[in-house]
C-alpha cells in the first residue's frame, strides 16, 4: 500500500468522525488536534523529495484536512 492510500484512509476516517462528531467542545477539540497531527505528518512527507511526483495527491488530501479544521 503506498503512502497516498494510507493517508487517504486516515483522511476518510477523520471525515467520518467529523460527520458524527457531537457538539461537545472537548470532542470537537480532540478531533481538531487529531486532524492537525495528520496534516503535519502529511506536509512533512509532501516536502520529501522522494514523493515529489505525488504533490497533486498530497494537495487534495491537505485541502480535505483543512476543510475539516475550518468547520470545527
Amino acid at each position: 500500500m503506498d503512502i497516498i492510500n494510507i493517508y487517504t484512509e486516515e483522511v476518510e476516517a477523520l471525515e467520518a468522525k467529523f460527520e458524527s462528531v457531537s457538539d461537545d467542545s472537548l470532542t470537537r477539540e480532540n478531533l481538531k488536534e487529531e486532524t492537525h497531527e495528520v496534516l503535519a505528518r502529511l506536509k512533512k512527507d509532501q516536502d520529501t523529495e522522494a514523493y515529489f511526483d505525488l504533490n497533486d495527491d498530497f494537495e487534495e488530501l491537505i485541502f480535505r484536512l483543512i476543510s475539516i479544521i475550518g468547520q470545527l
